[in-house]
Parts: structure tokens; sequence; C-alpha cells
């Protein structure tokens, strides 16, 4: 869905001007060819610096990119204790994220827990800013589908869960 890789894409864009900004041209060149490796350390380990810096944690909007991209990296290790962790983080400051809450329904789905899985589908689902009526639609299809035949051990179709890779 073109909205959901839009946001992804608006999230990766914030990261690489902090990257740059804050660390410059060779960090950023680093961060950018790391994103490229099936493990991502350079990534990781600039992410974790972003996150000892207090001019860019006092954003909300840059700590919220911080700990989408941190995700991101949990899940290419399968990780899914370190994954979950971030997009709890993320939660806690936009509430209603569509993508915070979808990925965390994922996770919860994937982990057979039902209650959770729907619970972070309706959220995603009352994102102010969702505006594909179409990706609404299908979110809510999830909730009817885990409701009649319960949570798949793989992600839905959309394979939002791979999209951010």
């Amino acid at each position: 869905e073109f909205e959901y890789e839009y946001r992804n894409d608006l999230v990766e864009k914030n990261l690489k001007k902090m990257v740059l900004k804050t660390f410059g041209i060779f960090a950023y060149i680093g961060f950018v060819q790391d994103g490229f490796n099936e493990i991502s350390s350079t990534q990781e380990d600039i992410c974790k610096k972003l996150l000892k810096n207090e001019s860019i944690i006092s954003d909300s909007a840059n700590l919220f990119s911080i700990y989408l991209k941190m995700s991101n990296l949990s899940m290419k290790l399968d990780n899914f204790k370190k994954e979950k962790e971030m997009l709890l983080s993320a939660i806690d400051l936009r509430p209603n994220d569509l993508i915070a809450n979808y990925r965390l329904a994922v996770c919860y789905e994937m982990e057979g827990s039902a209650e959770n899985a729907i619970k972070h589908y309706y959220l995603a689902t009352n994102d102010p800013n969702l505006k594909s009526n179409q990706l609404k639609l299908f979110i809510l299809s999830q909730v009817e589908r885990i409701k009649l035949k319960g949570p798949m051990n793989r992600p839905p179709a959309l394979g939002a869960k791979y999209l951010a890779i």
C-alpha cells in the first residue's frame, strides 16, 4: 500500500537527516551503505549513539523515528523481543500511529496473541493521518480474519512486516 510505504520512507528520510546533521557526511554514507546489508550493525550503532544525544532525543519526532528504525533492525535479526520493545516505545510517543501499531499487531499475531493483535490493528486504524480508506479496510479485514480463524504465524498478505526492510 502506497501510504504505508510513503510513511516508512518519511521516517527513513528523517533519520538520514539526523545522521547527516549530527555525525557528518562519512557517517551518513556508512549509514546508507549499511542499509543494503543483511545485518545492519553500523545503522544500529548510529541509532544507539543518536539515543545518547540530548538535542536529538528532546524532539519526539526524532525519537519516534529512531525507535521505528531500531525495530526494523531488530526485525531483520529476528529479535522479536527487541522489535516489540522498540515498537512499544514508539507507540508511547504516538499512541495511534499506523506504522508502529500495525507492525506491533503483526508481531503479536505471529506470537499467537489474538487479543493484542486485534487491539493494535484497531489502534492503527485510529491514526488521524490515515488517508487511505483501502488500507483502513485491509487492516480491519485482518481483525475479522483473526476473529474467525485465529492468528496466523506469518505476516498478513500486505507484507507490511517486511516492507520496512
